[in-house]
């Protein structure tokens, strides 16, 4: 008993001990880097796949960016980085805007307002604008003008806001389908002021084009024909001839 409590053998148990601690230690912190390395790489990979996905956007490849902003988003998934996650779910928001999937922007566009920090790329009132486009887009006109309305409240605090004439047009073309044409004439004749602030002549013929054909559809076929050759003009000022035309034979076959 006494040769087992002798100095030499306590510090045997010590350094033993010890050892044992840093082995320990050494274990964890391989482990964690190597989680650390784990989530690095997947955290490349989900911005590589998120980049080449707006390239393909940019370009109109909407089918394959689809695939890139998904392979992203499912690689965040598992490795959450919500700023980059947020992102991702903008990006596929938009390629299903342009795409018509409806459904799916309003999911992903939701999605992005859940995630997004107080710094977000992309003010409140245009991520409202695009879910109130998706929800016109299904044919949800209450939705679409919730979401619009809310748009357009945020967007009038701001002078000289360059979007508030494209949420008027919405908001006109959401209250034409509700039957409410007054209210659809307000937003058009709103949207074509701020159109003409701006200076932005192929965008107020647009307005005038929706304008006409709302008027045409309520019988007043004189204010629909002021309002197609008002466009025609606009359009031929813009460059484009070949709408100009167009319009103006719309805008005949009314007088007929």
């Amino acid at each position: 008993m006494e040769a087992f409590f002798t100095i030499e053998g306590l510090r045997e148990v010590v350094l033993g001990v010890v050892a044992s601690f840093f082995t320990a230690a050494l274990v964890a912190v391989a482990g964690w880097i190597g989680v650390r390395t784990g989530f690095n790489r997947a955290h490349r990979s989900a911005q590589r796949h998120l980049r080449q996905g707006q390239v393909l956007q940019s370009a109109g490849d909407f089918n394959r960016a689809r695939e890139e902003f998904e392979t992203s988003i499912r690689l965040l998934r598992e490795h959450p980085t919500p700023a980059l996650l947020a992102e991702a779910y903008l990006r596929l928001g938009d390629t299903d805007l342009a795409t018509e999937n409806w459904e799916g922007a309003v999911e992903n566009f939701k999605l992005y307002r859940e995630l997004k920090s107080k710094r977000a790329k992309v003010p409140e009132d245009l991520i409202c604008l695009r879910i109130g486009r998706a929800n016109l887009g299904m044919g949800n006109l209450d939705e679409a003008f919730r979401f619009l309305d809310e748009a357009r409240r945020m967007q009038e605090l701001v002078s000289h806001n360059p979007l508030l004439g494209e949420t008027y047009v919405r908001l006109a073309e959401t209250e034409a389908r509700r039957k409410r044409p007054d209210a659809a004439r307000e937003h058009y004749l709103r949207a074509i002021n701020v159109q003409e602030r701006l200076r932005d002549r192929r965008a107020e013929a647009g307005s005038r084009v929706g304008l006409a054909e709302m008027y045409a559809s309520t019988g007043d076929l004189e204010s629909a024909r002021g309002q197609y050759s008002a466009a025609a003009r606009l359009y031929r000022a813009a460059g484009d001839a070949g709408t100009a035309g167009l319009i103006e034979a719309k805008a005949a076959s009314v007088a007929a």
